[in-house]
């Protein structure tokens, strides 16, 4: 044995080794010491080291569990931030194992620690938490609990083959190769938006992303809805995946609720553990601060003896003190020296300590922790350069996506504008149409007009009626076109009245008459007893549907019937509504299957139609089916080649008239060419046969007419002469009417001069300009009556009276002169009317034939001149008229005052 074998042993030695080798030295050289002292500082010393040996041990395994314990969050936290970017396999493999190791981890310790409380001398502070640490072996647990089974929702949302977003993708994609077939770009535009939400969504996993994906979902099935037929493949197929990609949508959104209650449960598990864990930590320091204090109070016991064996182990000490500072200061300084580079920064220092006590095992300790901290920082430097690298590749993503977004959007407002162009073109185009067809066709029809007045030869009036049917034909055509081109901008409006649906039917068939008289055609009217009286309908647009419908069974119907039926369905009591169903149907040549929808489209017409024996544009169907829709209805057709075809109305929600069926329609006219408007009016048109027409027109009613063919004569015309009123054109040449009316209106000597606009503009922007310019407006063609009508509100003639208008004037002015002095006997006449008219009289009040009627009407207006009776004449005129325009409700009321009639002619006094 060398001394290098007792070199090694002595460091190898620990600390308190190396003390009681040094105290026994000391007890030795001081044994007049009382052995006694000496007995009851050795129990001290070995108690006071059992104390530091729990204390730090206790101390140690709560440091160590509540380490494990921050290692287990940060995993977790990483886990559920990581696995959207990495993928689920990865982040379960990197973070979700480790999570599990280290919560197994922290619930090993804490068992060890219950048992370490348990069996060693701990404070009571520790013991007394023995409560608390159950509840944290339960907390741990549970926390464990709940993040597996986290992590099994998250796997059935984020699996790489079958989970949700997979799946979600799969629908994406099935619906994106569908939209490019179509290359719909609003599709697409809605597509690309609900994808852009669903990438923010897996980016932030932020739930609104999601839910504005699944809204914008819900708008792209709507537009595809609207975009394509109802049987189209493409439009099942698109509904298809958006389907499955709405119902995947709806199930991230509830699984990711489960997800954040689970987050939210081991969140508030975690918060449970954390105040234990800390408790924890602050009773084992008090413990190590308790044993430290028995040290000092030992140290102070140990003192006293120090002093009295101070002399005596004076050389000792410092023989022992020589060899302490080789083997423990030394280290000391060793390991201080090495605390301080860590501390300036200097990761890579090395505790150069080789003695086996604790001071070793504490440089051990230290050396371990260095090397922990450097490969800590090495791993976080290495995970914020991977990360900024990815937010630089999400960032030139969202770049790009920006880019292409902002191309997109400058792609759809250059599109708006074209189509808004394209649309102000086709406005211009309609406007310039229909003025210059308006324009001659105010002259044909005006001049018509004036000559049905003025000739008296009846086939000359057959030839003037050939005109004005072909005009008006004309003038419907621009009609349709520009109906059709209001419907597809959104600018008609239903206009609702009081109508009698009965009148209107018997309109349509007086319309056809003559048509179905020459083809030989039967008309049946065929009306539900339910239906009300009068109803709350836009007549006008009812009327146009019905001759659309009726006018093309009429067209392509040559043998057979034609039948115009109307039905009632009271969805409610209290029968305020109902639903009106139309049928029109004909024994015609039928339509083939295959074109059944595409007749209703604009400028289409059947395939083999021959124009020149059938006519027509393709405007009519199309106009009635949308016409039909803007009234809250719908229409189809079924029919059979050579068999023929049945179009069917039907309109939801038709208000019944309550309390407003006496419907007014008893037309009044006054005899306007007796009215004096003793007036002068300047009559403003760069057409002269425009102002021609004019002056035809008033000229039975003595007025003064000057003329301008311009805005700038205009001006000088009613500065000039002062005109009562003055009829504007409003394109004209040199200066158009607009320009005239606001100088008119800027000069006080003509600013209230009434202002009439005369124009052949149809447009609806044009109309309101007009009408904020001028104090009235009428669209040529104008006719007579209207002119003088609209004049006549300005200029207040004397009041005329208001006559009932006739079928047979002549007859009329014939029954007003018969003398008082020719009648013949009234009694006569009064027993001829009981017996033999009163029985006819009470049939036709139930029937209401209008045939029957207009037949009783004809025998009574003959008997009545028969017997110079002129109530009789006027009360059968009237039935007469009535039933000439179809006026069921009048005639009704009319018949039921027979029996007045009967008691007027028995008062009359025989002349």
């Amino acid at each position: 044995m060398n001394k290098k074998y007792f070199t090694d042993k002595w460091y190898n030695l620990s600390i308190s080794c190396k003390f009681r080798f040094a105290f026994g030295i000391l007890l030795a050289l001081i044994l007049m010491v009382s052995i006694t002292g000496y007995g009851a500082l050795t129990i001290v010393h070995y108690k006071t080291e059992s104390i530091i040996l729990n204390s730090t041990t206790l101390r140690r395994l709560v440091l160590e569990m509540n380490t494990h314990l921050e290692e287990a969050r940060r995993f977790e936290r990483d886990f559920f931030l990581k696995y959207p970017i990495i993928g689920f396999s990865e982040a379960r493999q990197v973070y979700a194992e480790k999570t599990q190791e280290h919560i197994s981890e922290v619930i090993s310790l804490s068992s060890n620690l219950k048992h370490l409380i348990s069996q060693s001398h701990a404070s009571n502070a520790l013991r007394e938490s023995d409560v608390n640490l159950n509840f944290f072996l339960f907390a741990a647990n549970r926390y464990a609990k709940s993040f597996q089974e986290s992590v099994s929702l998250v796997a059935k949302l984020a699996s790489d083959k079958t989970g949700l977003y997979s799946r979600l993708a799969d629908y994406s994609a099935c619906l994106l190769k569908s939209l490019d077939i179509d290359n719909n770009l609003e599709l697409l535009a809605l597509f690309r938006e609900m994808k852009l939400y669903e990438k923010d969504y897996l980016l932030t996993k932020k739930r609104p992303f999601m839910q504005s994906a699944f809204n914008t979902g819900f708008l792209l099935n709507k537009a595809v809805i609207k975009t394509f037929p109802e049987n189209n493949t493409n439009r099942i197929q698109k509904l298809q995946c958006l389907d499955l990609y709405i119902k995947t949508a709806q199930e991230i959104l509830s699984l990711d609720n489960e997800i954040l209650r689970k987050t939210r449960e081991f969140d508030l598990q975690a918060d449970a553990i954390d105040p234990i864990a800390e408790e924890l930590v602050k009773h084992a320091q008090e413990d190590v601060e308790h044993a430290r204090r028995q040290i000092v109070d030992i140290k102070q016991v140990s003192g006293n003896f120090l002093i009295i064996t101070a002399l005596t182990g004076l050389l000792l000490t410092i023989m022992i003190a020589r060899i302490f500072n080789n083997s423990i200061t030394k280290n000391i300084i060793s390991l201080t020296e090495a605390a301080r580079e860590l501390q300036t920064g200097n990761i890579e220092i090395y505790a150069a300590v080789k003695s086996g006590d604790e001071i070793g095992q504490l440089a051990k300790t230290f050396n371990t922790m260095a090397h922990r901290i450097n490969f800590l920082i090495s791993d976080l430097e290495n995970k914020v350069t991977n990360r900024t690298a990815e937010l630089t590749k999400i960032n030139i993503q969202l770049q790009k996506e920006v880019l292409e977004r902002k191309q997109a959007e400058e792609s759809m407002k250059k599109a708006k504008e074209e189509a808004e162009q394209a649309n102000s073109t086709k406005s211009e185009f309609l406007a310039n149409m229909s003025h210059e067809i308006r324009t001659p066709m105010n002259s044909i029809l005006g001049f018509s007009e004036i000559l049905e007045n003025q000739i008296q030869d009846r086939q000359l009036k057959q030839y003037l009626a050939a005109i004005s049917a072909s005009g008006n034909t004309l003038l419907n055509l621009i009609n349709d076109i520009l109906d059709l081109s209001k419907i597809e901008a959104g600018k008609l409006k239903l206009e609702y009245s009081v109508i009698g649906l009965y009148s209107i039917f018997k309109e349509i068939e007086q319309i056809f008459t003559r048509k179905i008289e020459e083809k030989g055609l039967k008309f049946i009217i065929e009306m539900d007893k339910k239906l009300p009286k009068a109803i709350i309908l836009d007549g006008i647009r009812l009327r146009q549907v019905l001759l659309n419908l009726v006018g093309n069974a009429v067209k392509f119907t040559h043998s057979g019937y034609i039948r115009l039926s109307a039905d009632a369905n009271y969805p409610r009591d209290d029968h305020s509504s109902f639903k009106l169903i139309i049928n029109v149907e004909d024994t015609g040549i039928g339509i083939p299957e295959q074109e059944l929808d595409a007749i209703f489209d604009a400028f289409v017409q059947q395939t083999g139609q021959k124009e020149g024996q059938y006519g027509g544009t393709g405007l009519g169907l199309s106009i009635t089916k949308r016409l039909v829709k803007m009234m809250g209805g719908s229409i189809f057709v079924k029919s059979e080649i050579n068999k023929g075809s049945s179009f069917v109305v039907v309109i939801k929600d038709v208000e019944v008239a309550a309390g407003r069926n006496e419907i007014k329609q008893d037309k009044i006219h006054t005899n306007i060419d007796n009215i004096k408007l003793d007036a002068t009016i300047l009559a403003v048109d760069d057409i002269d046969d425009n102002r021609q027409l004019i002056k035809g027109y008033l000229l039975p009613n003595k007025v003064n007419i000057i003329e301008a063919v311009n805005g700038v004569e205009a001006i000088k015309m009613a500065k000039k002469f002062k005109p009562d009123i003055i009829l504007m054109d409003i394109k004209m040449p040199v200066m158009n009417g607009y320009e005239a009316i606001k100088r008119i209106r800027q000069d006080k000597t003509t600013a209230h001069i009434p202002i009439i606009a005369v124009t052949a503009s149809a447009m609806k922007d044009s109309e309101d300009r007009i009408r904020s310019l001028c104090d009235s407006y009428l669209r040529k063609p104008v006719s007579r009556i209207d002119l003088i009508n609209e004049l006549a509100r300005f200029l207040k003639p004397d009041p005329l009276p208001v006559i009932h208008e006739i079928k047979n004037p002549d007859l009329t002015l014939k029954s007003e002169k018969l003398r008082l002095d020719t009648m013949k006997d009234i009694s006569t006449l009064t027993q001829k009317l009981q017996e033999d008219v009163y029985n006819t009289w009470k049939e036709l009040r139930d029937t209401l034939s209008i045939n029957d009627i207009e037949r009783f009407a004809v025998k009574l207006k003959k008997m009545g001149t028969d017997f110079a009776c002129l109530p009789l004449i006027q009360w059968a005129e009237k039935l007469e008229s009535q039933a000439a325009i179809y006026d069921v409700d009048a005639l009704q009321k009319t018949l039921e005052g027979f029996v007045e009639l009967l008691e007027e002619i028995k008062s009359l006094k025989q002349y």
